[in-house]
């Protein structure tokens, strides 16, 4: 059973302002057979727009401030951005995620990565982006995040695309290679980042 679309845009500055997405439409779908980590009446799936696309590793690892192999030790918290919607908001999971291999930036150590998507604990659904799960103690994955200073913590740049199962040692190397030759600026861009402003971010 399906409930009418909400469309929900988000506040400028959040979470998926950060990574480019401007508009979400959640609607609900049953739940069948659902665990005990996922034990709630629906779940909202919504559809993001984003700036960038997110199939596009170039793209992808130009926008990141950091890729890097971690592994997640267990969510830590949860938290709440408000829409322009009201009343509306969108639940979001903060998990401890170890660094392993840095590809881009200077993530090391444990830090806090920031997950659209978490349980809505009034509707009571389980609130995920399209395409994405939500991150699980004890994976590993490469990750394409944004820092968000004023949150001390990681964005994902895009769901279902910022973050990718790295568990087997042949996947994880072939995932290094792929966003370690994404992540080598052009000569072009090279040339370029000599006229951009001191302090702005390629």
């Amino acid at each position: 059973m399906t409930r009418p679309l909400v469309i929900l845009t988000l506040a400028v500055g959040l979470s998926l302002g950060a990574t480019g997405a401007v508009l979400v439409r959640w609607h609900g779908e049953r739940t069948a057979g659902a665990n005990a980590r996922d034990a709630v009446k629906e779940t909202g799936v919504g559809h993001p727009i984003y700036a960038l696309d997110p199939r596009d590793d170039l793209a992808m690892a130009a926008y990141a401030t950091d890729i890097f192999i971690g592994r997640v030790l267990g969510q830590t918290a949860d938290a709440c951005a408000p829409t322009s919607a009201p009343g509306q908001e969108v639940p979001q999971s903060q998990f401890a995620v170890e660094v392993l291999h840095a590809v881009k930036g200077e993530a090391e150590g444990v830090v806090t990565i920031n997950q659209v998507g978490g349980l809505d604990a009034q509707a009571r659904r389980l609130m995920l982006l399209d395409g994405d799960t939500l991150l699980r103690a004890g994976r590993s994955e490469l990750f394409l995040v944004v820092y968000v200073p004023e949150m001390e913590w990681y964005q994902i740049v895009a769901a279902g695309h910022g973050h990718l199962p790295a568990d087997d040692a042949a996947e994880r190397e072939a995932l290094i290679d792929r966003f370690t030759q994404a992540a080598v600026p052009s000569e072009t861009d090279e040339a370029s980042s000599h006229t951009r402003p001191h302090g702005e971010r390629s």
